[in-house]
């Protein structure tokens, strides 16, 4: 099976700034990633190509502290059908419709990037508004 991945420039260096912020600090910047997550899980939702909305509903958000993941819940719909249990996996199929998949003539209709980058000047504001308020 095919595996995608996204490469984050500058994320070590933001890792080890988060790393050097006290406890306070990151306590205060909580709620700003945990708000930023969901905004970025309710526009992939909106963005998500639609049937029955099962890979809409897939979509979450979780984590907690500054550490969250808002991706696609690995389960298995037997109701959708198919040949076999990839037809029936959000986690699988929905990967098909963000990048595309030829074999299965799916064209590419991308959720999940498309919604991180209509939130990320949301989300800068959003860290910006909290390492405001945090003193060192």
């Amino acid at each position: 099976m095919a595996r995608a991945s996204f490469n984050l420039v500058g994320l070590p260096t933001f890792i080890k700034d988060l790393e050097a912020l006290s406890a306070a600090q990151r306590q205060k910047l909580e709620p700003a990633v945990r708000e930023s997550a969901y905004r970025v899980q309710a526009q992939a939702q909106a963005n998500a190509p639609r049937d029955r909305g099962d890979l809409a509903r897939s979509i979450q958000a979780r984590g907690k502290g500054l550490t969250w993941r808002v991706g696609l819940v690995d389960q298995d719909i037997p109701s959708r059908g198919g040949r076999n249990r990839a037809h029936r996996n959000p986690s699988v199929y929905g990967v098909w419709y963000e990048f595309g998949f030829v074999h299965r003539k799916i064209r590419k209709q991308p959720f999940m990037g498309p919604a991180v980058n209509s939130e990320e000047a949301v989300i800068d504001q959003h860290f910006a508004a909290a390492l405001n308020k945090v003193e060192p």
